[in-house]
């Protein structure tokens, strides 16, 4: 069995990151823009949307908020979405601070003839539990700018 290579660690100063520091200090650098070789993007019906893969997410987090925590706290399911709420706590040396947010995602599609069709890009629960931690992460400043079409 092939062993899979890790991504290397990213970091977005030249200066090594300290800990303890203040949540303030943290968010400093959570919202720096990230640098486009960590981020992907993927087709939406007619718009091209720009992100950073979960993964990247993780690195970013590890280098400036050393000890994060992160958990789902919540799946709900209607009759063809899955609801994820994924809360996220970053412990700095003032105070832990915790951002919740959800993602969605759709657990079957029809087909022009009203064919089930397979989702294509990964399963449901971890595409909406990947788009909960993303959105959480933004709560704490990393790559809110992506979600706002002016700052892009």
């Amino acid at each position: 069995m092939q062993s899979m290579q890790l991504p290397q660690r990213m970091a977005l100063t030249e200066k090594e990151v300290e800990s303890p520091r203040t949540y303030a200090e943290i968010q400093i650098d959570l919202l720096k823009r990230i640098p486009a070789k960590y981020l992907d993007t993927k087709r939406k019906q007619s718009a091209t949307l720009t992100f950073i893969p979960w993964y990247h997410c993780c690195q970013v987090l590890d280098d400036y908020a050393p000890g994060w925590e992160g958990r789902i706290t919540e799946t709900r399911f209607t009759e063809d979405r899955i609801f994820v709420t994924y809360s996220l706590t970053i412990h700095a040396s003032d105070r832990s601070v915790t951002r919740e947010a959800t993602g969605t995602e759709v657990l079957k599609e029809l087909d022009k003839e009203g064919n089930i069709r397979e989702i294509a890009y990964g399963d449901p629960s971890s595409n909406a539990s990947s788009m909960a931690f993303r959105r959480a992460a933004a709560g704490h400043g990393l790559g809110r700018y992506l979600y706002d079409k002016k700052a892009r």
